[in-house]
């Protein structure tokens, strides 16, 4: 193969690489830059004698708030890991989502505490209509992007897959969905009814998905005799050990500053 040919098979590769849709872990693009803000804290607490009582609170505060970000981060990483082996056909659907178009949609997984939720339900869908493409899906994340974000202390797996029955409906069909959605629930006061009216396509879909769900769930208990941990528990686990690694690392840095010599007066 001549190098022409060799580089026009790279763009290619890379065409379809851009042009596959994606689910994607909604904490990735910020994992690196708050893993190095926790690594600088971390040489900050155990480097400097200098630090008051307040300042060492705040910024134990903040390491607080980093190691959950990145427990997060990794328990939604091990539940959309969980979905592909559980139930690959859920998985194979969501990961290739294309628009009326056919332009790939990218779908922003999330596992968020309840108290921190958008909106008061273990599960829910954020995506809108762009202005000027009625069939054109967009989100937090920008255009041909849907998110989803579930609550880690319920049933992430099931409430995943009832979400992503929803926005597989919704995305190839969204010019048409919206104005049903309109018309459906324009006085709609219980957001929990959004989405579940009888005639909603996008509630078929979900509880479609949630069966298959189970059926799959079902199979795989069945082939592997696994139990998964619940993601409430592995998050625990997962904060637990980022803390270790913290407290090892003061305790190391601790032992090997340098003993003041006695003196010899």
């Amino acid at each position: 193969m001549t190098r022409i040919g060799f580089a026009v098979l790279l763009l290619w590769l890379f065409a379809i690489e851009v042009l596959h849709a994606r689910i994607l872990n909604g904490y990735g693009a910020k994992l690196n830059d708050n893993k190095q803000c926790l690594e600088n804290l971390r040489l900050l607490l155990t480097g400097n004698d200098s630090l008051s009582a307040d300042q060492r609170r705040r910024l134990k505060s903040k390491v607080a708030d980093l190691i959950d970000f990145i427990s997060l981060y990794e328990i939604t990483e091990e539940t959309i890991r969980q979905l592909k082996i559980v139930s690959p056909r859920i998985f194979g659907l969501s990961d290739s989502l294309r628009d009326k178009q056919g332009r790939p949609t990218d779908i922003y997984i999330k596992l968020v505490h309840e108290d921190r939720s958008r909106i008061p339900l273990a599960g829910a869908n954020f995506l809108w209509q762009h202005a000027y493409d009625k069939d054109l899906s967009v989100s937090e994340f920008g255009d041909q992007s849907a998110s989803i974000e579930v609550w880690v202390d319920c049933n992430a797996l099931m409430f995943l897959s009832h979400e992503l029955g929803h926005v597989i409906y919704i995305i190839p069909n969204l010019a048409t969905y919206v104005d049903f959605y309109n018309y459906a629930y324009s006085r709609t006061t219980n957001i929990s009814y959004v989405g579940h009216k009888h005639q909603d396509p996008s509630g078929k879909s979900a509880d479609s998905f949630v069966k298959q769900l189970h059926s799959d769930w079902k199979e795989y208990r069945r082939l592997s005799g696994i139990k998964l941990e619940s993601p409430l528990s592995r998050l625990a686990t997962i904060k637990k050990d980022l803390k270790n690694e913290i407290v090892r690392s003061e305790e190391l840095t601790t032992r090997s500053k340098p003993v003041a010599p006695l003196d010899a007066h």
